[in-house]
């Protein structure tokens, strides 16, 4: 991961980690080092210190210091890997808890800025026990776990991992040669030629109150698609609506993906609602119920 990120993002992230290890003598294990991120896509790069095969109790120091040093230099989100479970080939489900652990005890005592923390996961084995250690951590640690384990997979879209590769985007021309006895007639057949092609074209505009929640990386992808679809789209959140100008075949297909990325939004935030309101019936059942021990022999209670 190291490797591949010090790849795309460019030398100027090793040069700054070269930088680092120069003035730090000896880096202690669970430390975290912050560099930019060079070409990517984000403020820093957090760089945590670990042993050579580090233990889960190592993994999870590491995680704990570096939630702390992001959320100290103001961040708001940070994204982690799913520890473990590449090279040093942990068991999914066991460097699931251990990611999670940590991350739920901090955001059940953070007060800082930091509010979300993305786990990203490369295939369904291990989104299934990522599941698998939520499920269990649901149980042993009851309703108050309930809601942060909400927080972190209640955008998560289903059990399968579907990864859609973007292709690049093209710009394909089309050069039409006309010709004809005098000007008079070539103007006028290509009058008539762009007459069609606008007549073609056409507007749809989509109201859903679900546009106000998407997501930056929601209207990225819907810019992104209409582009290579040659559609024009303007996405107006305070509105609640999206207007696409296009080829009415284009706008057609892009109204039907972007009606299905509305539908999930109001689908899952339904399933997040009746979860909350399972929680607060779990919090309202353990409190209002009594357990007690009854002595078989003398019909005694004790609580």
């Amino acid at each position: 991961m190291a490797t591949a990120l010090a790849k795309v993002g460019g030398e100027e992230i090793q040069r700054e980690c070269k930088d680092e290890r120069k003035s730090i003598t000896t880096p202690q294990v669970a430390t975290t080092v912050l560099t930019t991120a060079g070409r990517l896509n984000g403020k820093y790069i957090a760089h945590m210190v670990a042993p050579n095969g580090p233990s889960s109790n190592e993994i999870e120091k590491c995680i704990r210091s570096c939630l702390k040093t992001v959320s100290e230099r103001g961040c708001e989100s940070v994204s982690f890997p799913a520890i473990g479970t590449g090279s040093l080939n942990h068991d999914p489900e066991k460097a699931a808890t251990t990611i999670l652990t940590p991350i739920i005890r901090f955001l059940e005592s953070s007060s800082g800025p930091l509010r979300t923390i993305r786990i990203v996961l490369r295939d369904d084995e291990i989104v299934t026990a990522f599941q698998t250690s939520a499920k269990k951590l649901l149980e042993n640690e009851g309703p108050g776990m309930w809601r942060k384990l909400l927080n972190l997979f209640w955008k998560s879209e289903s059990a399968a991992v579907s990864v859609r590769e973007k292709p690049p985007v093209i710009a394909r021309k089309l050069f039409l040669e006309i010709f004809g006895g005098n000007d008079n007639i070539v103007n006028l057949a290509k009058e008539k030629i762009l007459n069609i092609i606008e007549s073609q074209k056409t507007n749809d505009k989509l109201v859903d109150y679900n546009v106000e929640k998407l997501s930056k990386q929601q209207i990225a992808e819907i810019k992104y698609w209409c582009k290579i679809s040659d559609v024009e789209v303007d996405i107006e959140k305070e509105l609640n609506r999206i207007i696409l100008f296009g080829h009415s075949e284009d706008v057609a297909r892009m109204s039907t993906e972007i009606f299905k990325i509305l539908k999930k939004i109001g689908e899952t935030e339904k399933e997040m609602e009746k979860a909350v309101l399972q929680a607060d019936l779990k919090d309202i059942v353990s409190q209002g119920v009594q357990w007690y021990d009854e002595d078989p022999a003398t019909r005694n209670h004790e609580e």
